[in-house]
C-alpha cells in the first residue's frame, strides 16, 4: 500500500490527462501525434500544465514531467487511449474528468492550462452541436 495515495493518483492523472488530450485533439494514435511536426512538444506542454497543477495543490510528484514524456513517447505507436476510441465512436468520454478538471483546477489555482482549455472547450463543443 502506498503511503501517499493521493500522489499516486495524480501521477496516474497527468499521465493519462496528457496522452487523451494529445491524442484526442489530434484525432490520432500516440505515434502519429509523437511524430507530427511539433507532436512531441504538444505532449511536452500537455504534461507540463497537469504537473503544474498538482505542484500548486501541494502534490508531490515522483516523477518528473520530462519522465512522464519519456513514458508516452515510448508507447507503442498504435496505441489509441480509450479517450480517443470514445471520441471515435462518438459516444460519452471522459473528458470533463480529464481536460476539464485539469482546466478548472488550473483556473482554482491560477495555472495557465492552455493545451487542455482547448482540449475541453473543443471537444465539448463538438458534443454540444
Amino acid at each position: 500500500m502506498s503511503d501517499d495515495i493521493q500522489a499516486e493518483l495524480w501521477e496516474k492523472f497527468v499521465f493519462i490527462s496528457a496522452l487523451s488530450a494529445a491524442c484526442g485533439l489530434a484525432r490520432a494514435p500516440i505515434g502519429a501525434v509523437r511524430d507530427a511536426p511539433l507532436g512531441e512538444e504538444l505532449i511536452r506542454r500537455a504534461v507540463a500544465e497537469v504537473a503544474a497543477v498538482a505542484r500548486a495543490r501541494g502534490i508531490a510528484l515522483s516523477s518528473s514531467p520530462d519522465r512522464v514524456v519519456e513514458r508516452i513517447l515510448g508507447l507503442d505507436p498504435a496505441l489509441r487511449p480509450s479517450f480517443l476510441l470514445d471520441l471515435e465512436r462518438g459516444g460519452p468520454t471522459e473528458l470533463d474528468v480529464l481536460s476539464g478538471t485539469v482546466s478548472r483546477l488550473g483556473a482554482e489555482e491560477g495555472v495557465a492550462t492552455p493545451v487542455h482549455d482547448t482540449a475541453w472547450t473543443a471537444f465539448s463543443a463538438a458534443t454540444v452541436a
